[in-house]
């Protein structure tokens, strides 16, 4: 089971409640993220280990943590280079 901290769709206590349930699961809980999908959006940390459990059928020897993907900071003042949207006439 892979399982965001800050997951505003399913709460965290939820995906411990389940793993509880399930005999020889593992939890994959995902810190300092908030967002609902976590697999196959930049994380490698948790690709690495469903790919790995996926292509190769290795099931983690126990549970684990991994670090999220931090949301950008709202106060960088950083230049974008490329324009967010391009209107053409």
């Amino acid at each position: 089971m892979v399982q965001s901290v800050r997951d505003p769709a399913t709460p965290l206590e939820g995906a411990q409640r389940a793993h509880q349930r399930f005999a020889n699961s593992r939890l994959l809980t995902v810190v300092d993220e908030g967002d609902h999908g976590v697999y196959a959006f930049g994380n490698p940390c948790v690709d690495d280990v469903v790919e790995s459990f996926i292509v190769d059928g290795k099931v983690p020897s126990e549970d684990s943590t991994c670090p999220g993907v931090p949301l950008p900071d709202p106060t960088d003042q950083v230049q974008r280079k490329v324009p967010l949207a391009t209107t053409y006439f």
